[in-house]
């Protein structure tokens, strides 16, 4: 368990509804997630409204940089991404094919500033 306790780390697991505070995966309750501090403690942050629930990948990748930076990073490697797909492929994509990747990109990419895509997404949706 760590430094949380079971009863924190459902308060924190719920508090998520059992997703990725980050990239919105599932996670399991008993096993492979962990409890990252949104703000590292080594810039301040502190108190249980501090914690959420994160996957491996994404604590691991977070570091200690703060939630706007993780974003910040994790938009450049999405636009990225897109432009390497389009690149090689772009011979092969209509201008409406290539319109609709652009607008796609550009729908996704503010969700990375506010909150986690899944999340956004998922409140959208409704």
């Amino acid at each position: 368990m760590g430094m949380f306790g079971a009863r924190k780390r459902s308060r924190i697991f719920a508090k998520t509804k059992g997703l990725c505070a980050y990239c919105g995966t599932e996670l399991n309750p008993f096993v492979d997630w962990q409890v990252d501090h949104m703000t590292p403690v080594l810039f301040g942050g502190e108190g249980e409204e501090n914690l959420v629930a994160a996957c491996r990948s994404c604590n691991s990748r977070k570091q200690s940089k703060n939630v706007e930076e993780f974003r910040e990073d994790a938009r450049m490697k999405l636009l990225d991404h897109a432009a390497a797909l389009a690149g090689p492929y772009q011979q092969y994509l209509t201008p409406e094919m290539a319109a609709e990747l652009r607008n796609i990109v550009r729908r996704i990419v503010p969700l990375l500033r506010t909150a986690s895509i899944v999340f956004e997404l998922d409140r959208h949706a409704r």
